[in-house]
């Protein structure tokens, strides 16, 4: 499961998480299904950047550095694009359109599942 905390509210962001961090699952993304599906969440450890080439619907993304904290997102993010974070993100999480809070304050942080 995959929570976001922010000014001491605890958010289910997703409970289902893949973490992509292979050549091709980081290739591929969610392009098999077109999309992500309600509920999932896609991890992609070490990435600064992501592309919604061939996607069919919208996505949103939040940049993760050190423990977890949010340090930048995208919310409804067209296909056939491509989305550069900052160069202090250690991972981007990928999640359905509409997913990410309007507010986030600046503690807020993703409680991340293990996955080294």
């Amino acid at each position: 499961m995959l929570y976001l905390i922010d000014s001491d509210e605890r958010y289910l962001l997703a409970d289902r998480v893949i973490v992509c961090d292979s050549f091709f699952s980081r290739l591929l993304g969610a392009l098999p299904a077109g999309g992500i599906e309600e509920g999932k969440a896609l991890i992609f450890p070490r990435t600064g950047a992501i592309h919604t080439w061939f996607m069919r619907r919208p996505i949103d993304l939040l940049y993760f550095g050190e423990a977890g904290k949010i340090i930048a997102t995208h919310s409804h993010v067209k296909p056939f694009r491509f989305i550069y974070g900052t160069s202090e993100a250690r991972g981007t999480v990928e999640l359905p359109s509409g997913k990410i809070p309007e507010r986030l304050s600046p503690t807020s942080r993703l409680i991340l599942p293990t996955y080294q």
